[in-house]
């Protein structure tokens, strides 16, 4: 996570994507929202 953290750091655009999805509770047989994060980025 540090390594990934310094890298986005220093670039000069960071795009960042926090998406919600459903996430099946398990034995439960419901669903609860969780994130799924991206981030892009691109040193110019």
């Amino acid at each position: 996570m540090d390594a990934l953290n310094a890298e986005m750091l220093q670039t000069t655009v960071l795009h960042a994507d926090e998406t919600p999805v459903l996430m099946l509770k398990p034995g439960k047989g419901s669903t609860h929202r969780a994130y799924l994060c991206a981030y892009a980025s691109l040193s110019v």
